[in-house]
């Protein structure tokens, strides 16, 4: 019968009946060595966790500024256009509402024969800065802006501009005053677009 057990690290003397006995081998399960094998395993695998939760946790904030950054910019771009339509300055002329002076013009327009110019006669009390050209050829849009070469077309006169419509399916015009902006009192061009005349 045993008489004594083994100790780990140690070498033991095991005696059996009958007065036999036999060295049992030291155990290497709790030896220093490979204690310090196994702590240094287990920093290693605690250090690679570590680096994976970082690597991550770096990647995730700047993912989240960049997308902060870009609703930021949509969200200002859409404010500024929609605060544009009520922020828009407002034109005068003669001391009023240039709105009131597209009330009052009047004028008449036809094309010459040849197709090269429009003859324009002014029959109101407001000058006609320029006007805007719109003319419809093989189904697309060619809207121009054109001046008399005097310059304005002045109350109760006539002049003419140049601009070929020969290839215009339709043709209307529009007249374009000039005002000045309630704020700024810098010159600033404005379609009456009530006022339309058709030329073909």
């Amino acid at each position: 019968m045993m008489k004594r057990k083994i100790k780990h690290g140690e070498e033991s003397l095991i005696k059996f009946n009958g007065g036999h006995s036999c060295h049992a081998p030291k155990s290497n399960f709790g030896t220093s060595k490979n204690s310090k094998n196994f702590h240094d395993a287990r920093n290693k695998l605690h250090q690679n966790k570590r680096g994976v939760i970082s690597q991550h946790e770096g990647i995730s904030p700047i993912m989240a500024t960049i997308l902060l950054v870009c609703i930021a910019i949509v969200a200002f771009v859409f404010v500024f256009v929609w605060s544009r339509g009520f922020s828009q300055e407002s034109v005068l002329k003669f001391n009023g509402p240039i709105e009131d002076s597209c009330l009052k013009v009047s004028f008449d327009a036809s094309i010459s024969e040849n197709n090269q110019e429009i003859y324009i006669d002014n029959m109101g009390d407001i000058p006609i800065y320029g006007f805007n050209i719109d003319m419809i050829s093989g189904g697309q849009s060619y809207l121009r802006f054109v001046r008399p070469a005097d310059g304005n077309v002045y109350a109760r006169e006539s002049d003419s501009l140049v601009i070929d419509t020969g290839g215009a399916e339709k043709a209307s015009i529009t007249p374009v005053l000039l005002g000045e902006g309630k704020v700024s009192k810098s010159s600033i061009m404005y379609i009456c677009r009530n006022n339309v005349a058709v030329l073909k």
